[in-house]
């Protein structure tokens, strides 16, 4: 399987975690709503955090990742915590001052931001049809909601901040090192949105509770713990500018609890907008069902290494006055392969060993080094080397030489073929040991020395 067609099976495992995760979100919000109408809200959030703490940590048990507790102290892991929780407390805190269709609204532009996020500081690419369809998504939002224009005040400039802090939230989510399990990254955000809630309660003062409340509460936080599980998931599966949009079926969801529980009929506008919802996602998803085959073909014919391209044999950066010396700058995710297989990517096949590191991008790209080229080249982030994680490079110049024309290039010698389009860079790291990189990501993580 290429790495494009494994791409698309996380899109869609993705949507289906983001539009899980918004159905968990909705019925812990019907139970929420519910209690809330007999205990202040910081109290009700702090009861149901110690329940969902309870619950996580039990799952966490199952799995058998406990001995991984210590990662929920990393601190890109707290980071997001913290994020999430100023999120959390921003929107509510807000939401006590707006009416809640307005709120709803603001809030659900997190997918914009993220997308927006993403492409600002991922360097992901989005198309003008993605755009589109986007724009659409948050146009059936409004058309469902139908927010009040008297309701928009300074609160609303609060919410918005929730809102950024939200799309923020899961923005990092990627960044967080791939070993750490899911589970505990969701400990994590219990654990602050408790914290943080419990502080102001005790400002906002305590009523009196039974059990029946308290049962409820611990029900909604099954459904909350689940609902982080999921968004945390989908956020670590598929491309962020496909995956943010399905937030929007947690409108949908909502529209059809409404109905069911407090008989809430959409109008003619509001079916208007779930209708645009719909259509927005199906493209959005069918979109990447058409451009998966043709970035497979791409892959495998760059494997094949097609005959149009020209074939690079003795080359020595060294002698070529048209190349100089780049240093990279970049943080990437390792794992270390456990047995002997290969990875395809756009420039062509990498065979590893056992042993040899698995490296992922901050573009996306993957890529395999050998062991010992990798320890000399790699520096951790924050534990030991060898340790799956984050990685830094060592400041170590490369030759490089930007291609005017498609070629082809070993590897080394008896290697792997790459494959390069014009204005692509061709990397010499040592005397017979090459690299190819697109254009985009050179120019994102290499820079000239002076």
């Amino acid at each position: 399987m290429t790495k494009h067609r494994s791409a698309a099976a996380e899109n869609r495992f993705g949507i289906l975690c983001m539009s899980a995760a918004m159905a968990l979100f909705i019925a812990n919000d019907g139970l929420t709503k519910y209690v809330s109408a007999t205990m202040p809200a910081a109290q009700l959030i702090f009861l149901r955090g110690l329940a969902s703490i309870v619950v996580v940590l039990l799952v966490a048990k199952a799995m058998g990742v406990m001995p991984q507790l210590p990662s929920t102290a990393n601190r890109r892991v707290v980071a997001r915590a913290v994020v999430d929780a100023t999120a959390t407390m921003l929107y509510l805190f807000s939401l006590f001052h707006l009416p809640i269709a307005n709120a709803t609204a603001i809030n659900l532009a997190s997918p914009l931001f993220m997308i927006v996020f993403a492409v600002l500081f991922l360097g992901h690419h989005v198309g003008l049809g993605r755009w589109l369809a986007i724009g659409a998504g948050f146009a059936g939002v409004v058309l469902v909601i139908q927010p009040r224009a008297d309701g928009f005040n300074f609160w609303a400039w609060v919410c918005l901040s929730g809102t950024l802090f939200h799309a923020a939230r899961d923005l990092m989510t990627p960044r967080i090192a791939s070993h750490i399990p899911s589970i505990l990254i969701t400990l994590s955000t219990a654990i602050a949105v408790t914290v943080v809630s419990g502080v102001i309660s005790i400002f906002q003062g305590w009523k009196p509770f039974g059990w029946f409340e308290l049962s409820l509460l611990a029900l909604a936080s099954v459904f909350l713990s689940s609902g982080y599980f999921f968004i945390i998931t989908s956020m670590r599966h598929g491309e962020m500018s496909l995956v943010a949009p399905f937030r929007y079926s947690g409108l949908l969801f909502a529209l059809v609890l409404g109905y069911l529980v407090w008989d809430e009929a959409p109008n003619a506008l509001a079916w208007c907008g779930i209708a645009v919802l719909i259509g927005s996602g199906v493209y959005l998803l069918m979109s990447d069902r058409a451009r998966a085959p043709a970035a497979a073909t791409a892959a495998v014919a760059a494997a094949e290494v097609p005959a149009a391209s020209k074939a690079l044999t003795n080359v020595d950066l060294t002698l070529d006055a048209t190349a100089a010396r780049y240093v990279k700058d970049e943080v990437v995710e390792v794992m270390f392969a456990t047995s002997a297989g290969e990875i395809t990517s756009e420039v062509g096949v990498n065979r590893y060993a056992a042993g040899d590191a698995l490296v992922t991008g901050s573009t996306g790209d993957r890529w395999s080094v050998s062991r010992d080229r990798f320890d000399a080249r790699y520096l951790p982030e924050g534990m030991a080397m060898g340790e799956p994680g984050p990685y830094r490079n060592r400041p170590v110049p490369v030759l490089a030489r930007q291609m005017h024309e498609g070629f082809t290039v070993a590897r080394s010698a008896g290697g792997d073929v790459l494959a390069g389009n014009a204005g692509d860079w061709l990397l010499q790291y040592a005397p017979g040991d090459f690299g190819v990189v697109d254009r985009a990501r050179f120019e994102r993580v290499y820079r000239l020395l002076s």
